[in-house]
């Protein structure tokens, strides 16, 4: 996500950038360093896990909001970052424990608040303060309630990415079949075509990846399609969600894009190496991914990189 935040904000979009993984925070850590003064720290002074801290007990200030934005030095002033943990615990590191047990509870308050909802008020309040072209969440892909897939629950498109390796697919198994047993249609759509696979450490040969494809198609045809089933004539009624194995768009989603293995990203940390989000060292082992997620997002990308072997 540190990649594409960079890549958008090079075309000058203006993001928001919120690590929800509260449990194994990342985001900021790289995108927010930690200085020798408080003049070049750019951490701000709280994170996610002090907003639903307090947002719990009575609600944060709109006027508040500045104490959990820290302006990365890596994406030209234009993105604004929400880390995980702000400055205060992490100086504290004994306060983090605490703090995680007590953000992933409802809300004290009369409204009772889940903590999905709570996280739609956090991003809504930051966004009416500031005006952002993306909003882009790090959360992580498991089963609990401040996980990527009930994300799903706010109207976003959620992108999972995935290694072609036998225990990730056992994992999906598990979150699929969960998304399948309790998410219900909603007014926005169907939540499967906002469902979306990208393929981690890639070969660069198409062929290579067709292996990732296939079986990412059989485990959205066991717990996301729609079965076909025959009428009282015995003629197969078409399913209304059923894409076949070479059907292609964001709304099919087995159709997977990748990023490319590259050594340069073998270990990702551009606070000890910047030249990781310059664009001449992400085109290569990002460009097709970047393209497919600019398009996802609505906007034509100024540098279209071709997908070809």
């Amino acid at each position: 996500m540190s990649v594409l935040c960079a890549d958008l904000t090079k075309s000058g979009k203006r993001v928001l950038a919120v690590d929800l993984d509260i449990e194994a925070p990342g985001l900021g850590f790289m995108l927010l360093p930690q200085g020798d003064t408080p003049e070049n720290d750019r951490r701000p002074k709280f994170g996610t896990v002090d907003y639903l801290v307090e947002h719990g007990i009575g609600g944060v200030p709109q006027d508040a909001l500045i104490d959990f934005l820290g302006v990365s030095p890596y994406l030209g002033g234009l993105a604004d970052v929400v880390p995980a943990v702000g400055r205060l615990t992490d100086d504290e590191p004994h306060l983090m424990m605490e703090k995680l047990s007590r953000a992933l509870v409802e809300d004290l308050t009369s409204e009772r608040k889940s903590v999905l909802d709570q996280v739609r008020t956090m991003i809504d309040a930051l966004s009416a303060s500031n005006q952002y072209d993306v909003v882009l969440i790090d959360a992580r892909a498991g089963l609990g309630e401040i996980s990527a897939a009930p994300l799903l629950g706010l109207g976003a498109d959620v992108v999972l990415f995935a290694t072609d390796q036998s225990q990730t697919f056992r994992g999906y198994r598990y979150l699929l079949a969960h998304m399948r047993q309790n998410f219900m249609m909603s007014d926005e759509g169907d939540w499967r075509q906002k469902l979306h696979f990208v393929q981690a450490k890639a070969p660069s040969a198409s062929s290579r990846r067709l292996s990732f494809r296939e079986r990412l198609y059989e485990i959205c045809a066991e717990f996301l399609y729609d079965e076909e089933r025959l009428d009282q004539f015995g003629q197969v009624v078409r399913a209304p969600f059923n894409p076949s194995p070479d059907e292609l768009g964001y709304a099919v989603p087995h159709d997977a894009s990748f990023v490319e293995f590259h050594p340069n990203y073998d270990a990702f940390d551009p606070t000890e190496d910047g030249t990781q989000l310059d664009r001449e060292v992400y085109r290569g082992p990002y460009g097709a991914f970047l393209n497919w997620a600019w398009g996802l997002l609505g906007f034509v990308r100024e540098e279209e990189v071709s997908l070809a072997d």
